[in-house]
């Protein structure tokens, strides 16, 4: 039995693969240990982050683990395939409340659009967007549909790309960095000519002591005060947000409640700024955690693109350090990374918030709240493993399993019915199907 996980609609009986993507509804906060028994291999993702690793070539097999959630909706992946022999896949929970069973299709959950994008996360005004997905090579990709892509690359050794996605920095040697190696002025653009603007990040600190100011991102010149157009920094537990705008050169807003409580936990941090002067709510300078607004003030004052105290159209956008100096070197986990021509208002935060993190993004799915079409990342399939996001392949270029290829005609994405989106890969037939489980229809926005 394997309810929404539901492999029977496979083409033949050997070499194919499932890719699953959809939102697990948790009621009740806490540890959730998940299970999936495959023959193949299979894995099993939520919010990102890789829980079940149970790949490879081998019999019937049984792998488990565990993670926190909180209550509310949580993106959950599952991969599978079969080379030959027999085709299991069942994937099952248990938590607070919950004993050990198969996920119920009652909890699983798919978009409510039929974009492929999720109604809850918001997508107007994105001008950067990354997931940081493991990958052979250094760069992080950015995925916004607007202008020309502010791909980051990675300075030094000390970094780690995570089997689950994300980055982590993993201390002090004034050496690594990722930052933007090409001029780009496209944030440059879209702020000075927009006047206000958001950036949203999931991080997870390593240490709640680092002080001196740590830069989780700077975009800047890597020089004094003066020579950056913003930052988000990090002192002990609690966070700083580093604005030049035409009133100041350097506004520091910064918490006091120590925000970042606990460390290697995952925490969501939104900046937003716009004028006070303006009519509109939710203006000044602002910080949130976890959809709470924690600190904000009444700075008024444009984002100049000449004159007083102008932002700067070369200055380099860098994760993890201050850029140039390589100084300021932050101690941190970071899972998304989002910049927005505009100040999301407060309910927008939340709604980012609930939405949790997205899933990992094969060139077929399109991430949450993207309504358009994105970059398409390569990836492949290997013969006994479930490699997805594999540097060799171009989208729209050829599946590979073992040393046999087989054409795929990548480029669709899921329709809109169901509860979760599947992608079937028939590994021998050299074509790709699409299609969706067949549940009632249920969408987020209506719990």
């Amino acid at each position: 039995m394997n309810v929404g996980f539901d492999i029977s609609s496979h083409l033949r009986a050997d070499r194919f693969a499932f890719a699953f993507d959809g939102y697990l509804k948790i009621a009740s906060a806490g540890t959730y240990t998940f299970y999936t028994n495959s023959d193949d291999g299979s894995q099993l993702l939520i919010d990102g982050q890789l829980v079940v690793q149970n790949d490879g070539l081998h019999a019937l097999t049984e792998r488990s683990g565990s993670v926190f959630l909180g209550s509310g909706m949580h993106s959950i992946q599952a991969f599978y395939f079969d080379k030959d022999g027999e085709n299991i896949l069942q994937v099952d929970y248990q938590g607070p409340g919950v004993p050990r069973t198969v996920i119920p299709a009652a909890a699983l959950f798919r978009p409510t659009s039929g974009t492929g994008a999720v109604q809850a996360r918001v997508d107007a005004g994105l001008q950067a967007f990354y997931t940081f997905q493991k990958k052979p090579g250094p760069s992080a990709y950015d995925l916004a549909p607007a202008g020309v892509p502010l791909d980051l690359d990675l300075t030094g050794t000390n970094a780690a790309w995570s089997e689950g996605g994300g980055i982590s920095f993993l201390g002090s040697d004034h050496n690594t960095v990722l930052e933007n190696r090409t001029p780009n002025q496209k944030l440059y653009n879209a702020l000075t000519q927009s006047g206000e603007f958001t950036v949203e990040f999931w991080i997870e600190s390593s240490n709640l002591t680092q002080g001196n100011s740590r830069r989780i991102l700077e975009y800047g010149h890597g020089g004094g005060a003066d020579e950056r157009n913003f930052a988000l920094a990090q002192e002990g537990k609690n966070l700083q947000f580093k604005l030049r705008n035409s009133t100041n050169v350097n506004t520091v807003l910064a918490t006091d409640n120590q925000p970042l409580g606990s460390g290697n936990t995952r925490y969501h941090v939104v900046l937003t700024y716009k004028p006070s002067g303006s009519s509109a709510t939710d203006a000044g300078q602002r910080i949130y955690v976890n959809g709470v607004l924690q600190v904000s003030n009444a700075l008024n004052g444009i984002l100049n693109a000449s004159g007083t105290n102008a932002w700067k159209p070369d200055y380099v956008f860098a994760v993890g350090n201050r850029p140039g100096a390589l100084d300021r070197d932050w101690e941190g986990k970071i899972f998304l990374l989002a910049v927005y021509d505009q100040a999301l208002s407060a309910s927008q935060v939340l709604a980012n918030f609930q939405a949790g993190i997205p899933f990992n993004y094969s060139p077929e799915i399109l991430p949450l709240g993207i309504t358009t079409a994105l970059r398409p990342l390569p990836w492949s399939i290997n013969d006994g493993s479930l490699d997805w996001l594999e540097d060799k392949a171009a989208s729209g270029e050829d599946l590979k399993m073992g040393n046999v290829k087989y054409r795929t005609g990548l480029g669709g994405k899921p329709q809109s019915s169901g509860a979760l989106s599947w992608l079937l890969y028939d590994l021998n037939r050299e074509k790709l199907e699409l299609g969706l489980q067949g549940f009632p229809q249920r969408g987020v926005s209506e719990m």
